[in-house]
């Protein structure tokens, strides 16, 4: 027993409560080991930059973004190509300074690799990737946005977002001579995805189908013939599938 005047000891013998991991970090577990969380549909992304500063933001690009998911990170053009062939993402973002490899040489290896896979040049010199998409020639047509490194993480998302969806985000007058293509050809025109939509539905598939086969969620389906049925000024699909075909659209 204490003496008079002595404090009882307090005991820590108790079990301390044990903190769950927060489910953003979880998340970004799986990124960093290239693995999409169980179940998802995800949109898979390759990243290639000799720079581990910008590797690291894009692996927090994608540990906070639900519908994109980093399949591998490379350092090198080898690096970029071997991962492409491993994982066959949707996506690519490069730099146009890696270490062993011309930019060109790194697209057209690419192309010949996964033709569906879409290119986005992540650079300081933006002048430099529209010249590094022409001198690949029709290879240069896998590259689908140029984005200055001074984009935040924000609007790089917004271009690999669109560029996801079938648009191409270049320069006018790039010197690859592709036509800026992120805005519609004439007012009214459909994106690449809303036109492949909008197909499936005239075969008589329902939103359901369609994000099954697309690997989209049903609520984004919803999205895009939204936008589809804005567009055609029509109010309901019959509406829509009338004025597509006046357009020669199917």
């Amino acid at each position: 027993m204490a003496g008079a005047g002595v404090s009882a000891k307090v005991r820590y013998d108790r079990p301390r409560p044990r903190f769950a991991v927060p489910r953003r970090f979880e998340a970004c577990r799986s990124t960093l080991t290239g693995l999409a969380a169980p179940g998802t549909s995800a949109t898979g992304l390759v990243a290639a930059d000799s720079h581990p500063i910008v590797l690291a933001g894009l692996r927090e690009l994608c540990a906070t973004t639900d519908w994109l998911h980093l399949a591998a990170a490379a350092a090198t053009g080898a690096e970029a190509i071997a991962a492409v062939g491993a994982n066959r993402p949707q996506l690519v973002v490069m730099d146009t300074r890696l270490p062993d490899l011309p930019a060109v040489d790194v697209i057209r290896r690419l192309r010949t690799l996964h033709p569906p896979v879409r290119i986005v040049l992540f650079t300081t010199d933006p002048e430099r990737a529209e010249q590094a998409a022409a001198a690949a020639g029709d290879a240069g047509e896998s590259v689908a946005a140029v984005v200055h490194k001074r984009t935040d993480l924000g609007g790089l998302a917004s271009a690999l977002r669109r560029v996801a969806d079938g648009e191409r985000l270049l320069p006018d007058g790039s010197a690859s001579g592709a036509r800026r293509t992120d805005r519609p050809r004439t007012p009214g025109a459909l994106t690449p995805r809303e036109h492949e939509i909008l197909r499936k539905v005239a075969a008589g598939m329902t939103n359901i189908e369609i994000a099954r086969e697309l690997g989209l969620a049903h609520n984004t389906i919803k999205t895009y013939f939204q936008r589809t049925l804005e567009k055609l000024g029509a109010r309901n699909r019959v509406e829509a599938l009338l004025r597509a075909d006046e357009k020669g659209l199917l």
